[in-house]
């Protein structure tokens, strides 16, 4: 009987401890929106081809990267918020839509068996959220490369952006990652028509 009433009083201080656990934190996925493009600009009446850009091992991964100095010098993960792809991927499928949207080529793809086509690639040295200092910001570093239809280089050029996010929150700062990327766009496509302009 003694060991019943035990039993009993083992199971009910489980039950107690599970009754205060916090909850689990579920995972929060981010994805960036349609770039918005002004007017239509036209780089080649072929097609453009946009590899996925190079990133380091952070910046390969999902997990979105804060640091709490301004100076954003050491950098850390968060744990339970993502971007729906690595920015690799992620920032290549946006700038195809941008390009597309601003009917820069017949065609705008990632992918290409073969044939000429002017080529963009480049790669992610900054893409991150900045705690440190007054206000929460988002600080993109993009090296970006324009190749002709022969591989040769047309441009290449680092282009930067840092723009304060609307609020503390993971969505704020989402959103704050896609008007850096559309203005870094901006700044690109207009370079890329003056360098194509420049080689014929």
């Amino acid at each position: 009987m003694r060991h019943l009433r035990l039993l009993g009083v083992t199971a009910l201080l489980v039950l107690s401890a599970c009754a205060k656990a916090p909850p689990v934190p579920t995972d929060t996925y981010y994805r960036l929106t349609a770039p918005q493009v002004g007017a239509a600009t036209k780089l080649t009446t072929g097609i453009i081809l946009v590899r996925p850009l190079m990133g380091d091992g952070l910046h390969s991964d999902r997990a979105i990267l804060h640091a709490e100095d301004a100076q954003g010098a050491v950098l850390t993960q968060y744990s339970y918020h993502f971007w729906t792809e690595a920015p690799p991927r992620m920032i290549q499928h946006q700038l195809i839509d941008y390009l597309r949207a601003a009917q820069s080529g017949r065609m705008v793809v990632g992918e290409l068996d073969g044939g000429p086509a002017l080529t963009v690639s480049g790669r992610i040295k900054e893409f991150e959220r900045l705690d440190g200092g007054s206000q929460t910001t988002v600080r993109v570093d993009l090296e970006l490369r324009l190749d002709d239809a022969h591989g040769q280089p047309l441009l290449v050029q680092d282009y930067s952006e840092h723009v304060p996010a609307g609020g503390d929150d993971l969505g704020s700062t989402a959103t704050a990652f896609d008007q850096a990327l559309n203005t870094l766009f901006t700044r690109f496509l207009a370079d890329a028509s003056k360098a194509v302009a420049a080689d014929h």
